[in-house]
């Protein structure tokens, strides 16, 4: 054996030093964020008191004062002379600043909205506009009465202005709390409601594949439903490029709208702030914010039916996002990012807004679906803009193939993606096929060295636990289909059975995080500190004190790890996290249903969708007639849109008189979900007991067998009427 054979990957080796060697590693990263004031340390106690960050805690970055939206914007245009520098950006105080032309004039962002009713599908912004757009919208929160520390619910589409409002929040230190424009208003309400929002920014409509969705009525709704009323109450953009949308009446200026709030028109303020109406002016500076001080929280499904509030802490999240986005996903300042998922996720914080914003590279705000208005708009869209990184979800390709399934639509005579450096995949499971075939299409179409980069994390992650590095200066090491690549710095990746002790390579267990999380990772849940340790400390407290992703998975002797399953019951569809608690909680609000359990059912499309197994009222119970129980899944999806959104639709139901549960009363959810999995994937097979877990507490064996024949019966028909058409 040579020398040479011992040497580790750099992947291997940057993942060690950031581990093991932690305060050299991180403060190096730490440098090429700009600082108002520099962290005493990488990783150390505080000398702050925060919500989150008690004085004399260990945190990242302690003691440093940093912003987000300077990072992202003003530092391009107004370059600080060097690293101790003062952060300021010019001013009728400061005109002297020197002032970056070229990357005033670079685009930060392109909107793509192919939708028919668009009527302007195209739109850039460059870094000069997005900077105005961003300090003269601060500067209208301020005369709105947000401060730093307040929260602003984001209530809006895939649209440039969204990403301002983000931004806008950054900049005075308000703390932004995105959510997703499907939501129903109740959900929108919960959300409101737990973050004690000072003021909601919304849009008239985002717009799905059948037309515009009117979102003031929306909000409204979600306003009348919310205890919790944002005293500076809820300001609202107009659309006006949107065929057959005609944006609501506001309410006069500052007056209460029907959802019993003050209305304020987007642009009326803006254009109060440009001309100075009541000593209104832009916010030219930034407001420095401590590394342990919150930049945004994002909700996540949870178990119970209420979402939980994931804390982003601004100084490690800065950090860890500024590295990932050069040497994980490989960008360049030159480069252009795809990132096919919304701001109301995860992914779209992370890698559509900060991430390029960042290093200073051009991001694609994309508002559609992937197949809408063919299955070839993403790869137009890569051609068209030149870009370089491409994001989405398996689910997305799974579509585009499903329609193009020799990959004509990438070879059309006007297409080329000889940019396209990497396809990156994250959201749900990836399979092995899907890898493979892209990575085939994209080594004969894409640049030279063209890849597709799985990689699995979460919202509570903030960025990759695990993928495959693309840093400039080594090659990447050989992806594995169905693999999601592995560990990241920071990332202290361990899989552990249930006692909390590590498994050998290549076995199943729980995937955990070893102490202390990396810089991206939550801070905490809002307002919620009993709710963080049960969801994520609980489970393994005293058992190797790990924090528990929720998912099972397997490390191999080289170290990739492998995605097997959901150890709880948050469903992945189509890349979109649910909670099958709040699921059912709406399904069982059906007035002809008395209890349900609802589980993921595979499907090839969409990774896993909602399915239940549903106690009707009397009468009701037995059932047989399939219209009527097509009529039922009608009905009940109705109210599920209403609830929830349409992305929490059922794809089938089963009516059975009893659930089976155990002698405590607890719903064997784990047990229906196999049996459901194994009459998706086989229905001709007979399911024996022994293939199921069942635990010794069940209460009735008889119910259970009743379920399974009902199962296997419903996946038979449906099978055998795809068959028929």
């Amino acid at each position: 054996m040579t020398a040479s054979t011992n040497l580790k990957h750099p992947q291997h080796a940057i993942h060690d030093q950031s581990i093991h060697n932690r305060e050299e590693f991180w403060m190096k990263a730490a440098s090429s964020i700009h600082w108002h004031q520099t962290p005493s340390c990488a990783f150390g106690k505080s000398l702050r008191q925060t919500d989150y960050v008690k004085k004399g805690d260990d945190t990242w970055f302690p003691n440093g004062s940093t912003n987000t939206c300077f990072n992202c914007l003003d530092r391009h245009i107004y370059p600080p002379q060097h690293s101790a520098s003062t952060p300021l950006t010019a001013s009728p105080l400061t005109p002297h600043l020197t002032y970056n032309v070229e990357a005033a004039n670079k685009v930060a962002f392109h909107h793509v909205s192919p939708l028919p009713f668009q009527k302007q599908q195209y739109r850039k912004v460059t870094y000069g506009e997005a900077l105005e757009m961003t300090q003269t919208l601060s500067g209208a929160l301020k005369s709105l009465g947000v401060r730093k520390g307040d929260v602003v619910t984001i209530y809006m589409g895939m649209i440039v202005e969204t990403a301002i409002a983000m931004l806008a929040c950054a900049r005075i230190g308000a703390i932004h709390s995105v959510v997703f424009g499907g939501f129903a208003p109740k959900e929108l309400a919960k959300r409101i409601e737990d973050a004690k929002s000072k003021l909601v920014i919304s849009t008239s409509c985002g717009l799905e594949p059948k037309g515009p969705v009117a979102y003031k009525p929306l909000v409204d709704e979600a306003l009348r439903t919310s205890k919790h009323k944002p005293s500076s109450g809820v300001l609202f953009f107009q659309r006006h490029t949107i065929v057959g949308h005609t944006p609501e009446q506001l309410a006069p200026r500052g007056k209460n709208g029907p959802g019993g709030v003050p209305e304020w028109d987007w642009e009326m303020e803006c254009e109060s702030v440009k001309s100075g109406k009541d000593g209104s002016e832009k916010c030219w500076s930034c407001h420095p914010v401590g590394s342990e001080e919150p930049l945004y929280t994002l909700y996540t499904s949870g178990t119970t039916g209420m979402p939980k509030g994931v804390v982003r802490l601004s100084g490690g999240h800065l950090v860890q996002l500024r590295y990932s986005i050069e040497h994980v996903f490989g960008m360049r300042s030159n480069d252009t990012m795809l990132c096919a998922s919304d701001l109301g996720w995860v992914v779209g914080h992370s890698y559509i807004l900060y991430g390029p914003l960042l290093l200073g590279a051009s991001t694609v705000l994309f508002e559609g679906k992937p197949i809408t208005p063919d299955a070839g708009i993403l790869w137009r869209t890569v051609s068209q803009l030149n870009v370089t990184h491409m994001f989405t979800a398996p689910t997305a390709l799974r579509a585009v193939r499903g329609l193009d399934p020799e990959g004509a639509m990438m070879r059309g005579s006007s297409i080329s993606l000889r940019t396209l450096r990497t396809l990156f995949l994250a959201g749900e499971r990836s399979e092995p096929q899907i890898v493979e075939v892209y990575a085939k299409l994209l080594s004969e179409l894409g640049a030279s060295g063209a890849s597709v980069n799985d990689n699995y994390w979460s919202t509570e992650s903030g960025s990759p636990i695990t993928a495959l590095m693309l840093g400039s200066a080594w090659s990447p090491l050989p992806a594995k289909p169905g693999s999601a690549g592995l560990p990241q710095p920071g990332m202290d990746v361990r899989i552990v059975d249930d006692s909390g002790k590590e498994v050998e390579k290549g076995q199943m267990g729980n995937l955990v995080l070893a102490k202390p999380l990396a810089p991206s990772a939550l801070g905490g849940l809002w307002n919620n500190s009993k709710g963080f340790y049960s969801s994520y400390w609980e489970r393994f407290d005293k058992k190797g004190d790990w924090f528990d992703t929720g998912d099972a998975a397997q490390m191999d002797k080289d170290g990739y790890i492998t995605i097997l399953a959901r150890a709880d019951d948050i469903i992945n569809v189509a890349g979109h996290r649910l909670g099958t608690g709040l699921i059912e909680q709406v399904v069982t609000g059906h007035t002809d249903v008395v209890e349900c359990c609802v589980v993921g059912a595979p499907d090839q499309m969409k990774g896993h969708t909602p399915f239940a197994l549903v106690v009707g009222k009397a009468g009701l119970d037995e059932s047989n007639d399939q219209e009527w129980i097509k009529k039922m899944l009608q009905s009940i999806n109705s109210h599920v849109r209403t609830e929830i959104g349409p992305i929490a639709q059922l794809s089938g139901l089963v009516i059975t008189a009893k659930l089976p549960k155990t002698r405590s009363g607890k719903t064997l959810r784990k047990t229906v979900r196999v049996i459901v999995e194994k009459a998706q994937t086989k229905p001709q097979e007979e399911i024996q007991e022994s293939q199921l877990p069942i635990p010794p507490t069940i209460e009735d064996r008889d119910v259970l067998l009743d379920n399974i024949q009902k199962i296997q019966t419903y996946f038979k028909e449906s099978r055998s009427r795809q068959a028929k058409l």
